[in-house]
């Protein structure tokens, strides 16, 4: 029986006893007197009937918080168990859930950076890693609440590293064919192949079928090359962040930034053609539809026409250079 059951037992009582005294008042003028005596009698047998209930619940109620206590003993005896099972305190543990706090709270602060800062900030970053394989080592792990965090750190991370990524930087090119004649073609070419001018493009896989115009070199790839390692040419942009300035150039040719094929001629871009945007940070879909229709709701037409090199309408990344479909006459 329950603490909560006894209570309600002994109110039941109780209210028996008030109900029939009620009744007494209302008929003792009706009665003579030796039933008087007898209804007198039987009430004060009801009375101490109801006072033993209640000292039978008061003990009841004694002897439930008595068990109480003794499971309280014991949920702290085990807890102090688990505690000295893994070798530190309470305190050790909230502190403990402070760090891993503090962690959280460092690593989502990173979602604020643009691209270009996030790459600023590499040792600011793998300084969050290391505690995150710190915390990830420690006792305290295992606890379901903590480990939830502790996955949730690491899957930010995660998308950080694949935002800063780009290309592949350490996959080679790639070959097919003859490797001997491969071989040969590739020692017969320099890295300071001369860039060549040229000046009219297609707009590859886009809604429209035009010609771009615009001043631009070209480079033939070679054997060993990325796009992030021919960024970083000198003679290209001597930056290798702008590889997406020759990805989104040569959409037409590149269907996976990491795969490249060895004599593939790519455009090299040197100032952006008519119906071109390059993106600059800060911008955003809606801002460019904004500046260029003056309707920020009109960004769905730009992402439609840059949908095979746009990860996400919302992952606009800086160097990327958009198709900018032609604003339609309106018609009456």
């Amino acid at each position: 029986m329950t603490i909560k059951s006894v209570i309600v037992a002994g109110i039941i009582g109780i209210g028996t006893i008030v109900s029939f005294s009620t009744v007494y008042a209302q008929d003792a003028s009706k009665m003579s007197p030796e039933e008087y005596k007898a209804e007198i009698t039987r009430w004060k047998e009801r009375e101490k009937s109801a006072g033993d209930e209640l000292s039978k619940i008061d003990k009841e109620i004694e002897s439930l918080e008595k068990q109480l206590t003794r499971v309280e003993g014991i949920i702290e005896k085990e807890r102090k168990e688990i505690f000295g099972l893994l070798s530190a305190s309470d305190e050790e543990f909230q502190n403990y859930v402070k760090r891993l706090t503090d962690l959280e709270n460092d690593a989502g602060g990173l979602a604020d950076l643009s691209v270009e800062e996030l790459l600023g900030s590499v040792e600011y970053l793998e300084g969050i890693e290391s505690r995150l394989e710190d915390l990830n080592e420690n006792d305290y792990s295992v606890f379901e609440q903590n480990r939830q965090k502790l996955d949730d750190i690491a899957n930010m991370l995660s998308n950080y590293r694949n935002v800063m990524a780009g290309p592949s930087q350490d996959t080679e090119a790639f070959v097919s064919g003859d490797s001997d004649s491969m071989d040969e073609t590739a020692a017969e070419m320099s890295d300071e192949q001369e860039l060549q001018p040229y000046a009219g493009i297609t707009d590859g896989k886009t809604p429209r079928s035009v010609t771009l115009r615009r001043k631009a070199d070209s480079y033939q790839v070679v054997r060993g090359d990325n796009l992030w390692d021919i960024s970083a040419k000198e003679k290209i942009y001597n930056d290798p962040f702008q590889w997406l300035k020759i990805y989104s150039a040569n959409r037409d040719q590149i269907s996976d930034p990491d795969v490249i094929e060895i004599d593939q001629l790519f455009v090299i871009p040197r100032e952006p053609a008519i119906n071109e945007y390059w993106v600059s940070k800060g911008d955003n879909l809606s801002k460019i539809a904004a500046e260029i229709y003056s309707n920020p709701f009109e960004w769905t037409r730009i992402y439609q026409a840059n949908k095979s090199i746009l990860e996400s309408p919302d992952l606009l990344l800086i160097h990327t250079i958009l198709i900018i479909p032609k604003k339609e006459a309106k018609k009456d």
